[in-house]
């Protein structure tokens, strides 16, 4: 008798597992667990459209998570939550419901770099640096080159900013700040060229901190009331009792209104509540924005000339970007290497327009470039020789131009 055809049954399995913190351990719950065919190509962030063949769940209180009956074949394990950076597995199901633990590290809130060295602020308040630590920026013990380490004396921390070769953070409106202090720019009074501070420190005088901007040798933090402190070297060589010292304590920069500031190499800016920006410090390459050369520091806030919509601003070596409201970018000072991105200029003494750059959302400047946000891309400009813009290409110098994506 003719025998009846048999129907192979595909292997079906069940997939678990845990999604927890990286640091710490703990459960991470409300992860948004996708599992993806490899076929089917594209990862999906959370909220894009649905990937046929793909299953989505989302994680307990107890970190967990579970698909069943899945087939088995090779797919892609997509985690993510709010906070955090994604993490991707690739996975080959053969049956026996294995079971995968995955590992989410914190995603930054804030990065900040300054001339050798970098740091992250997590959303948890921790402090990451890396780079050189010649000058204790890292505030570790040894001088050597380091990977990514904890700051551990500065967890808590809301808000970041890097100098040169210093490190200061803001913790319960406290500035913690480590590193370099040549010219008191860690804001404590034993200075020297050769003095390193590896240990984070607090600025005295200062209590109520809502931001805090680090350049080259000083530093000003934005208070609550909307005061500017600034301490380190004397950018506007301040005149004091007689004499011009090399550096100055906290003390007050003379704006009371800011909502946003800036430190360069040689000068800071502030944004005042009604969309003017105030500046101070060197202007020898109109940097400060007043339509003409500075031949002397200024030792006060000078207004910038023909501006009054500003919402956030950024200083390079000497130069100074501000991101109006609707989105346009205006810069002003040496455009030597292309930062202002005018063509044919060495200079501008007055804010002008970036060309070329709208609808920006956030903006960062370099010593010799600058970028802005603009959607989700950044867009940059000005010195290129070591293909700093990341448009694939190092150059003298480059227009506004997108870069290759992160």
């Amino acid at each position: 008798a003719p025998q009846r055809p048999t129907r192979e049954r595909s292997t079906r399995t069940a997939m678990t597992g845990d999604v927890v913190h990286a640091a710490t351990g703990a459960p991470i719950d409300r992860a948004t667990v996708t599992l993806i065919p490899a076929e089917a190509g594209a990862l999906p962030d959370v909220g894009s459209p649905f990937v046929p063949g793909a299953r989505t769940t989302t994680t307990g209180a107890d970190g967990r998570y579970r698909f069943d009956g899945i087939p088995a074949g090779r797919y892609v394990l997509r985690v993510q939550r709010l906070g955090f950076r994604a993490a991707t597995v690739e996975v080959e199901l053969r049956g026996g419901d294995p079971r995968l633990s995955v590992a989410l590290v914190v995603a930054p809130v804030r990065l900040a770099a300054g001339a050798q060295h970098a740091c992250a602020l997590q959303r948890d308040g921790a402090v990451s640096c890396w780079g050189s630590n010649t000058f204790g920026q890292l505030a570790r013990a040894a001088d050597a080159p380091s990977g990514v380490g904890v700051v551990d004396a500065a967890k808590g921390a809301v808000h970041i900013a890097a100098g040169a070769g210093h490190t200061c953070v803001v913790r319960a409106g406290e500035v913690l700040c480590w590193g370099d202090n040549g010219r008191g720019q860690v804001g404590i009074a034993s200075t020297g060229m050769s003095h390193v501070v590896r240990t984070p420190s607090r600025v005295p005088g200062v209590a109520d901190a809502q931001a805090i901007a680090a350049g080259g040798q000083h530093t000003c933090a934005l208070r609550a009331s909307g005061e500017v402190t600034c301490w380190g070297a004397n950018i506007g060589n301040v005149n004091e009792g007689g004499v011009v010292p090399e550096w100055r304590g906290p003390a007050a920069a003379g704006v009371a209104d800011a909502v946003d500031v800036a430190v360069g190499v040689g000068h800071a800016c502030a944004v005042r509540r009604a969309g003017t920006v105030a500046c101070w410090g060197k202007g020898d390459r109109g940097q400060l924005g007043t339509g003409t050369v500075n031949a002397t520091p200024a030792a006060t806030p000078v207004a910038v000339a023909s501006l009054d919509d500003a919402v956030a601003v950024a200083a390079g070596a000497s130069f100074t970007c501000a991101l109006k409201r609707g989105g346009r970018v205006a810069c002003w000072g040496d455009n030597g290497s292309g930062q202002l991105a005018l063509t044919g200029r060495a200079e501008a003494l007055s804010p002008e327009l970036v060309p070329g750059v709208e609808g920006a959302s956030a903006l960062a400047t370099g010593a010799f470039h600058a970028c802005a946000r603009v959607g989700s891309h950044p867009v940059c400009w000005g010195f290129n020789t070591s293909a700093q813009l990341g448009v694939g290409a190092a150059s003298a110098s480059g227009a506004p131009a997108r870069a290759l994506p992160l």
